[in-house]
């Protein structure tokens, strides 16, 4: 067991460990109703303020762009990534929601701001989607393997080229790109030891 004075510093560390964590941890009854708000001290939950929430059912507060959603999150204690919205500016972030029930009838709902890294995966699909359109109507013949020769993935260009009915057919066809499509495998391990060293090859 705790001594007093122990659960007096417990409570002041988390207090500090509080006024710098960006994520925000909302405490709720059993009913969903707010009891009380702490966190985000920077980032996007600056503008929530804890008197504007206590008291108040959570899907009705302001907070949560959706109610219904949230209501059966609460009830089936799931995680999911939705879009909350600011107190202040009802703008939209998306956020990262966990549900921790404790030992007290009490739900902690722990909301982390992910709409950076929800950004940077969209760039990246759009950027995958670009080369994958890029890859995929090219005349040039383009193709990935590894360097023992397995091929990865062909472009149609390449797998018309080589006489194949479209790409997955040639990529199930050949196994062994050096020793089935050159004329001596030799001149692939040429080009691989270049590779190497040059980091490109012409």
């Amino acid at each position: 067991d705790l001594s007093s004075r122990e659960l007096r510093q417990r409570n002041d560390d988390l207090r500090t460990v509080f006024q710098v964590f960006p994520d925000i941890f909302i405490w709720l009854d059993e009913t969903s109703r707010i009891i009380d708000v702490r966190g985000g001290a920077s980032g996007a939950f600056t503008q929530i303020k804890r008197k504007d929430l206590v008291d108040k059912l959570i899907w009705q507060s302001g907070l949560v762009d959706d109610p219904a959603p949230f209501a059966e999150m609460f009830c089936k204690g799931i995680q999911e990534v939705r879009e909350f919205i600011r107190t202040q500016d009802r703008q939209a972030i998306t956020c990262e929601i966990r549900f921790i029930p404790t030992n007290r009838k009490t739900t902690i709902v722990a909301v982390r701001d992910i709409s950076s890294l929800k950004a940077k995966t969209d760039l990246l699909a759009a950027a995958e989607q670009q080369y994958r359109s890029i890859f995929e109507n090219a005349t040039e013949g383009i193709f990935v393997t590894t360097f023992d020769g397995r091929v990865v993935t062909v472009n149609p260009a390449y797998a018309e080229m080589l006489g194949y009915d479209g790409p997955e057919h040639a990529k199930k066809s050949i196994t062994n790109r050096g020793a089935e499509l050159y004329c001596d495998p030799a001149d692939r391990l040429k080009l691989l030891r270049a590779l190497q060293a040059e980091g490109q090859v012409k």
